[in-house]
Parts: C-alpha cells; structure tokens; sequence
C-alpha cells in the first residue's frame, strides 16, 4: 500500500486547517466585539451613576442650607421671645451668632 498524497489531498488539508482557523478567529472577533459592547455599557451606566451621584449631592448641600436658614430664624424667633421675657436677653441687641462647620 503507498502513503503517498496527491496535490488533491494536500489541498483538502489546507483547506480543512485554514477552515478551522478561520472558525476560531471569527469566534474569537465576537467574543472580543461582545466584550468590548459590554464593557462600553457598564461604562455609560457608571458614568450616569456619577452624575446622579453629583446632583444628589448639590440637591443635598442645597436643603442643608435651607435647614441652616430655617435653623437661623428659628433661633431669632426665641431670641426676641426671650427678650420680651427676660431683662437680660432684651439688653442683648442681636442673636448670638450660631456656630457654623466649613463644609469641605
């Protein structure tokens, strides 16, 4: 029995090998572009979440400042109710001045 192969039979081989190659790269391309698209969403999902996360806090910082005023007003409030009661809170010409914490 001969072994030998013939140009048909080389040919055959190629081609089944180079099949099979292009098989795995045409899979590996999808993997990597289904990644890549992935990736690209969890990055726009991230990057909304920041921006929520900065309104949230400027929405924060802006009733912490309407606390502070409510606050404020509060305290004049008693402060003139204490001056009609007391004698010593009436020689008092302004509320005392609240202690305020800078903010970062």
């Amino acid at each position: 029995m001969e072994t030998t192969l013939g140009l048909t039979d080389i040919l055959t081989v190629t081609a089944v090998v180079f099949s099979g190659v292009g098989i795995v790269l045409t899979v590996l391309f999808w993997m990597n572009s289904t990644i890549n698209r992935r990736f690209d969403d969890a990055q726009r999902a991230n990057d909304q979440a920041h921006v929520h996360i900065g309104d949230n806090i400027k929405n924060l910082e802006r009733r912490v400042d309407s606390l502070e005023r409510h606050v404020d007003s509060g305290l004049a409030n008693v402060h003139m109710q204490l001056a009609a009661l007391t004698p010593r809170a009436a020689l008092a010409t302004e509320p005392p001045e609240p202690a305020r914490t800078p903010r970062p």
